[in-house]
Formats: C-alpha cells, structure tokens, sequence
C-alpha cells in the first residue's frame, strides 16, 4: 500500500503513529509513506524500525523503486546493472556535473574519467563549499563521497534539498567504502544511487544514463562513437602520481604513530583505503581496512606496527610495477 501522509506538527506527537497504526491494522500489507520533508522527524522510530519504509516528497523515481524493492524483498539492481557498458568519448557532452571529493587524488581521478566522457565538471572539497556550489549554480547531477569533513555527505545532500523545488529534484550519486550503505533508509531518502569503492566505470555510467537521460543523450561524430573512455588507460597515466601520494601517507602515518595519536591514524588509515580503493588496488585496500580495524579495537602500537609492515609490503611492490612501468614505456 502507498500512502500519502499530511502531518500537522502538534503538541499530540503521536498521532501519525496512531494513524498508521490503524491503517496497518485494518490492510496487512507493505506499506511505504509518502510525507513532505521533514515531517518523517515525527514518526516514532519503533514504527518505522517495524517495516514502513518512508520517502519525501518530491518522490524521485530511483528513491521510490528502491524502497518498493525493499518492501518486497526483491533485487534492486536494474534489469542491465550487471550488462556490460561503455561510454564514447563525447558521450556526456554539456552535462554539468559537481564532484565532491575532500581527497585532492580520488577527486581528481573521477574528474578526468568524467571529462574523458565530455562532461563540464566543477569540484568541491567539503559538504560546505558544495552547498555554496549549488546555491549559485545548476547542476545536471552531483557525486558526493560520504565522508567529507565536517559535514559529511548524508548532510550536506539533506541541505542541497532543502534549497528548493528545482534542488530537490536533481540527482545524487553517492561514492562510498560502506558495501551496505545502500540499506540505510535515513541516506537512501536522499541519495538517488550509491556507487561502491573502488570505481566501476560501468556501474558509473549506468547511473549517470539512468538518472540523467535527458542531458545525456548528446550526439556524436563517428569518431567520438568508435572512442571508449578507457578508466585503466587514466589510472595508468596517474600510478606515478598514486605512488608518490601514498609514499607521503605512510610518512604521515609513521609521525601519527611517533605521536601516538589514535584519532589522527584513523583518518589517515581511512583516507589511505580511499585511494587504493578507488585505485582498484583490491588487496592493497584489504590490508589498510584491517589495519583500521585493529586501530578500532585497540589492540596496541605493537600490533599496530606489524599491519604497518604489511602496508609497506605493499607499496614497496606498487613502487616497483610502476618503476617496471616506466621503464618499459621509455624504452
């Protein structure tokens, strides 16, 4: 059952609950609600937690079948989510795409893969400076990493829609680390698709097809057609940049150790898996989320320091391939 609901904000708070509670009573059937922003605050949580699945009005298209799928238990990827893809190189031509990214490496990677695709992309290094962004300007879609400082992205997408009819409406694609962010209702009200770590360029413009159709249907000349975006041949050119930046983590890793300051090591940790993550370094990433995971537990600086010397493995053999790399390319 979809149902919309008016909430009038009165000093009776549990009269939506009272309602529902009725309807759900009387039709024992999945029920998603539909109710304007910010009344989903006056629903009680017990209910909520008791299967109702909440949208705000305006209802986006990804937002509701995400949530009906949710109800039903059914797969939510669409029909061609797993289909093979490719995008030619003037394919995205005049879209206008926000990129907000706090790490300068991973913003800069998304960038150029965008641009390669013909888009027009403005960058934004905080929650803040995006909402800025937005309140001046019109953008086709906006892809936000969650964990941006101070106001991370949940937050800052709640305020972009909070800016207006206009704002509310445009999509959002999320980038995260977190393989269940798509499960948590309170983001999905106002994410349009998550995109998980690292990059897949496929499932990149699948979203961007899926949720920008209309300014993205450009067309092209034969030769920009025949010409794929190649994601591998951009990671290439940037390993030389990737290996020097991760060279300067581990140096501020190994000062936060000196430091004994726990709290600087996990934003360092955590920042030092986006890279390799969106590297699609696989088991480079592995090796940091554990490291992040015995800085959770505690476990101590001599445990601490043998997951560093797995770390350093690591980059020793990436320092090496790409040292293989230039090598080959100058002969």
């Amino acid at each position: 059952m979809v149902f919309g609901l008016r909430v009038a904000r009165s000093d009776d708070e549990s009269g939506p609950d009272r309602l529902l509670d009725t309807v759900r009573r009387k039709h024992a059937l999945p029920l998603l609600l539909m109710v304007n922003s910010g009344h989903s605050a006056l629903l009680s949580r017990s209910l909520l937690d008791d299967g109702i699945k909440v949208v705000v009005k305006p209802i986006r298209r990804e937002i509701l079948y995400r949530n009906i799928c949710a109800l039903f238990g059914l797969d939510r990827r669409t029909p061609d989510a797993e289909a093979p893809c490719e995008v030619h190189a003037r394919e995205f031509a005049g879209l206008r795409v926000l990129v907000a990214e706090d790490n300068d490496f991973n913003r800069d990677l998304v960038t150029r893969v965008l641009q390669a695709a013909g888009a027009e992309v403005t960058q934004a290094t905080s929650g803040d400076a995006a909402l800025e962004l937005v309140r001046a300007n019109d953008f086709d879609i906006v892809i936000m990493d969650l964990h941006l400082p101070g106001m991370d992205g949940a937050e800052t997408a709640r305020r972009l829609r909070a800016l207006g009819p206009d704002k509310r409406l445009m999509p959002i694609i999320a980038l995260t680390a977190d393989v269940f962010a798509n499960d948590r209702d309170g983001d999905a009200m106002e994410m349009d698709a998550y995109l998980v770590k690292p990059l897949d360029e496929g499932k990149l413009w699948h979203a961007i097809r899926r949720l920008c159709r209309p300014a993205a249907a450009t067309s092209a000349s034969a030769e920009d057609a025949a010409a794929s975006v190649s994601v591998a041949e951009i990671r290439r050119r940037m390993q030389p940049r990737l290996v020097a930046s991760i060279a300067q983590q581990r140096q501020r890793i190994g000062e936060a150790v000196t430091r004994r300051d726990l709290a600087a090591l996990g934003e360092l940790a955590h920042e030092l898996r986006g890279v390799t993550g969106y590297f699609g370094l696989k088991e480079f990433s592995e090796a940091v989320a554990e490291f992040e995971r015995v800085l959770a537990r505690s476990d101590g600086f001599e445990e601490i320091e043998r997951q560093l010397a797995r770390i350093d493995a690591f980059i020793e053999g990436l320092s090496s391939t790409a040292e293989d790399d230039a090598a080959e390319t100058s002969a």
